[in-house]
This record gives structure tokens, C-alpha cells and sequence, in this order.
């Protein structure tokens, strides 16, 4: 609940075509992405944009509360607030959360979880959180691998 994330299993192998962000892998203010959805309850929609900025909660002086997240002390050894997010101007609507924000390699550097607006409508700030967090919350909840002999 504290990042707005769930690990689904699926047991086949991950298509080449879309993976994981390392976290060495540089994202800059200005790199093309892609925000891919379900917004309105439409199926599979993508937009494109670029990353607006990269900052913390914090940073922003905002709070959990204020942007309607959960509210947790620590995950991963971090508070809440001073998560990384990538604010980006790709269109995120309802139904955009939990959906993948892409670079221009396909590969996933967010996950989309909130929008900044007075409406709700994406003519706000949109925000993904950073795939290095999404790493560390998932290594957490993956099944160990077995060995077989």
C-alpha cells in the first residue's frame, strides 16, 4: 500500500522487449517516455511525453498525505517522502496507475502512481515512481530460486 504496488507472478519468461530499468542507467530531465495505461477504463493506451523533472516529495514540499498515498514510515530503508519520482508530462489519468512509464529504449524507468492537479485530470503534473525503488520492493517479494537436483 505505501508505494501503490503489487507483484503478479506470471510464469513465462519476460519478453526481451520489456524490461526492468538497471539502476545505474541514466534518466535525464528532457528524455523522451512513454505512459502506458488503462485511463478512463479504456483499454491499453499509451502517451508520450518527456521527463519534466526528478525529485522527491520532499522536494516539492509535499507530503504523502497531500497527494493521497498511503502514508508508511519506511520501505526499503527510506521514508515515503524522500522516494524518487519522475514527474513527467505524458498523459496520466485514473487508470494510468500501475502502468509502465518507458524510455526510448522500452525499457521500464517507473511505475505511473499519481497525478498533481486541481481537477484529477492530467492536464496536472504527472508522477512515476522510479524503477530503482521498484527493484528493491519487488526483490522483497520474488520467490527465491530453488535449486533441483
Amino acid at each position: 500500500p505505501c508505494y501503490d504496488l503489487a507483484i503478479v507472478s506470471i510464469p513465462v519468461k519476460t519478453p526481451e522487449y520489456l524490461r526492468l530499468a538497471q539502476e545505474d542507467e541514466r534518466i535525464q530531465v528532457g528524455d523522451e517516455v512513454r505512459a502506458i495505461g488503462n485511463p478512463q477504463g479504456f483499454s491499453v493506451s499509451v502517451s508520450k511525453g518527456i521527463i519534466s523533472a526528478i525529485r522527491s516529495l520532499k522536494d516539492m514540499g509535499l507530503s504523502a498525505d497531500d497527494v493521497k498515498i498511503t502514508a508508511c514510515e519506511h520501505l526499503s530503508g527510506r521514508v515515503l517522502e524522500a522516494a524518487t519520482w519522475i514527474q513527467t508530462d505524458a498523459s496520466i489519468n485514473p487508470g494510468n496507475s500501475g502502468g509502465p512509464l518507458l524510455n526510448d529504449h522500452n525499457k521500464i524507468i517507473g511505475i505511473n502512481t499519481w497525478i498533481y492537479s486541481q481537477s484529477g485530470g492530467s492536464e496536472g503534473l504527472g508522477f512515476a515512481l522510479h524503477a530503482k525503488h521498484v527493484r528493491k520492493f519487488a526483490a522483497g517479494y520474488l520467490p527465491k530460486p530453488t535449486t533441483s537436483r
